[in-house]
């Protein structure tokens, strides 16, 4: 029962000394099929509450299996920490884990303004960024934002892309926004990019960030610096404001490594365009 106690208390969606005190430690000989509480009804099967939560996410991939132990990691730490970075090599599976994250946290209402999963793959500027953000909450708000036409069937007016337009969009929101693939942004445009996401977490409280990347914000600042010792970099801006951003709000790194052997196998056999033998495994 202790060990019981202390799982539900380390649960990233429960409240946790309330639930882990509902524990009850019957007698040995106890009779298991009599109700513990005597308004509870009796029946036959159970079926969870589906909440009826809007979303826009992408599928999360058939295929995906073998992340509980990473997702349980992101989820828990996206419900206590602002600025969260799945980072990992290519192709480790950062984008789905990132989408099965976002159903997980949107089925179960755990931000009230909803989570929005923007993909930057191939954006090279920080405005081509803003305006695939500003596309997705317009997108969000016409699909789920009360009533999404007017009586001519106009659709709502889109958010402007400009910073300002973005902040005073998500100002007193509670949403979690996903930025998938942010390596090129952090190659080619890292000081705007940087500044817009210190500038969007200073001006909306209640907004938190999920990154996927190959390096994290903490280990490309680690990389620079240690380019600088050795003569071959120079420092930047773009150092000055990443380490402006982490020492305001810290970032918590999840590092995204190969499946297991067994999940590898697992996954081979499902993508296969053949039956796998256990000999070829």
């Amino acid at each position: 029962m202790f060990t019981g106690r202390n799982a539900v208390r380390a649960a990233p969606i429960v409240a946790a000394e309330s639930e882990a005190d509902k524990f009850i430690l019957l007698p040995e000989n106890g009779n298991h099929a009599v109700a513990i509480f005597s308004d509870a009804s009796e029946t036959s099967e159970w079926n969870a509450p589906v909440m009826d939560v809007p979303s826009i996410l992408p599928t999360i991939p058939e295929d995906f299996l073998g992340r509980n132990v990473d997702m349980y990691e992101v989820i828990r730490t996206c419900c206590s920490r602002r600025l969260v970075t799945i980072a990992g090599v290519a192709g480790v599976g950062k984008t789905a884990v990132s989408i099965a994250v976002a159903h997980y946290l949107t089925e179960r209402g755990m931000f009230r303004d909803g989570v929005l999963h923007v993909r930057l793959h191939g954006l090279r500027t920080t405005e081509e960024m803003r305006s695939a953000l500003a596309k997705c909450f317009s997108e969000y708000q016409n699909a789920f934002g009360g009533n999404p036409t007017s009586a001519a069937g106009a659709k709502l007016a889109s958010i402007n892309p400009s910073q300002d337009s973005i902040f005073s969009h998500v100002r007193t929101r509670q949403t979690l926004l996903i930025l998938d693939h942010c390596d090129v942004l952090l190659e080619s445009d890292a000081a705007a990019f940087v500044t817009f996401l210190s500038n969007l977490l200073e001006a909306a409280p209640s907004v938190s960030l999920l990154l996927t990347a190959r390096v994290s914000l903490s280990a490309l600042l680690l990389q620079n610096a240690e380019s600088e010792c050795d003569g071959s970099l120079s420092a930047t801006n773009d150092d000055a404001r990443m380490l402006r951003l982490l020492s305001t709000v810290g970032e918590k790194v999840c590092t995204l490594n190969p499946l297991s052997d067994i999940d590898a196998a697992r996954l081979l056999c499902k993508r296969a365009a053949r039956r796998i033998t256990p000999e070829e495994v």
